[in-house]
């Protein structure tokens, strides 16, 4: 499914459910407006007007959405379609993933705005302190315990920073919303399940004191569903009011299982306390599944004829990657990595020497054959190691190579629901990327 589909989608709902009040109906038709065209309108000011930020959240994926949206409302308002709605103004990124940073630096590049990249949330930590933060992160155990009173006394943070797009220290503006990941490992029934004894519970720890100094207007925290609410509430409940709903693709039409929890913060200083329209999200906009993940692998993009394209791009992307075995055979030897493609695009093709040949046969070999080699060659070690798992276990099933199916958690796929989404159809189906055309 194209992901305009699903704001034009969405967009219906809302206009549709609009139209039944009679609110501001009067005062729109005697100025000569369409109400429904205002409610679009004022979601456009809204998009215009409102700054965004965003925290561990891989490569601005709540920005990419609120572009998606973007789009979505500007070909909707034909009488905006010569005066373009303002792109939405991205602020900051922390982020510590280096290569999710280069994509943020070409992303900020792209929008032409002054957007600051930081790499370490816990060097927002004030310097007085920064003995006491490495030894937490030591031994954090008590981590908690020690830093939230630091936190609500606002004793703890400093709002500068290095920034890896400018080079230089540069100041955490506040924009007017926030939108955040937090370290899952720690609270998931696949992760470590050491809760707040986590290492990473300094960095969610450093994210809420920059939340109570900055002071951002609406906040949204995304974490697995047995992430503790009460641990939030604790730190950020005198200034936010908090919102917890859990929410999974299902409920919305998407033959895709990934249960998350969602916190919802708004401001006291700015927002009354009252009942907001996400807590009823899931029943407003609720659709049943009718149909399955392998006709959403047939429909994706299909309309466009794009689908050899993107599957392509997708299996350089998965070759392109560090630890994939095609590069990690590349930096074993003095073979170039095109000399390599050439291999995996002729399946052994005789213009290339006959020692890196060799060598390339025998990792096929190793891998299960010439005919699956160029997408067994673009998997790493551990995905290959599920295959092999999932081959043994779950054969002719939907695979999730990036999880474990002797723990579980990839077996709950079925005809109608993929327990997930990861970055591929093809890494989770698990032979190729058009194993569903075959």
């Amino acid at each position: 499914m194209h992901a305009l589909d699903f704001y034009d989608s969405f967009l219906d709902e809302v206009v549709a459910r609009t139209e039944k009040g009679d609110g501001h109906r009067r005062n729109h038709a005697a100025a000569g407006l369409d109400h429904a065209t205002c409610t679009l309108d004022q979601l456009a000011d809204w998009l215009e007007t409102t700054s965004h930020s965003s925290a561990v959240s891989g490569i601005a994926s709540p920005e990419t959405a609120l572009m998606g949206l973007h789009r979505a409302v500007q070909r909707r308002l034909p009488s905006r379609q010569t005066l373009q709605i303002d792109m939405p103004r991205l602020t900051s990124f922390v982020e510590w993933d280096s290569e999710c940073q280069q994509e943020l630096m070409t992303l900020c590049k792209g929008l032409d705005q002054d957007s600051c990249i930081f790499s370490d949330i816990a060097g927002f930590f004030r310097d007085d302190i920064a003995d006491l933060i490495k030894g937490l992160e030591q031994k954090p155990t008590m981590a908690f315990e020690i830093l939230a009173p630091l936190l609500c006394s606002r004793k703890a943070m400093k709002r500068r920073a290095w920034c890896l797009r400018h080079q230089k220290e540069c100041f955490l503006q506040t924009s007017d919303a926030h939108t955040a990941g937090s370290s899952c490992t720690a609270h998931s029934k696949q992760g470590l399940g050491k809760a707040f004894s986590d290492k990473n519970a300094i960095h969610f720890l450093a994210w809420c004191g920059l939340r109570l100094e900055v002071g951002e207007k609406e906040i949204t925290l995304e974490n697995v569903e047995e992430f503790p609410t009460d641990a939030l509430e604790r730190l950020m409940s005198p200034m936010y009011f908090i919102e917890a709903i859990k929410m999974d693709p299902r409920f919305f039409g998407f033959p895709i299982a990934r249960g998350r929890k969602y916190h919802r913060l708004r401001n006291k200083a700015a927002a009354l306390m009252e009942l907001s329209p996400f807590s009823r999200f899931n029943k407003r906009f609720f659709r049943l599944v009718h149909w399955s993940w392998r006709e959403f692998a047939f429909m994706h993009m299909f309309k466009d004829g794009v689908i050899p394209t993107e599957f392509e791009a997708e299996l350089q992307w998965a070759r392109s990657r560090k630890l994939s075995m095609i590069r990690t055979f590349a930096n074993s030897g003095h073979e170039s990595v095109e000399d390599i493609d050439r291999i995996v695009a002729h399946y052994g093709a005789q213009e290339v020497s006959d020692a890196v040949v060799v060598r390339v046969q025998d990792m096929i070999c190793a891998l299960g054959g010439f005919q699956e080699q160029p997408f067994l060659a673009s998997l790493n070690a551990n995905e290959l190691k599920m295959r092999g798992l999932y081959a043994e276990k779950a054969p002719g099933e939907a695979w999730q190579l990036n999880q474990n199916p002797g723990a579980g958690h990839g077996m709950h796929s079925t005809l109608f629901w993929m327990h997930t989404l990861i970055h591929n159809c093809g890494l989770t189906l698990g032979k190729s990327w058009v194993s569903f055309f075959r």
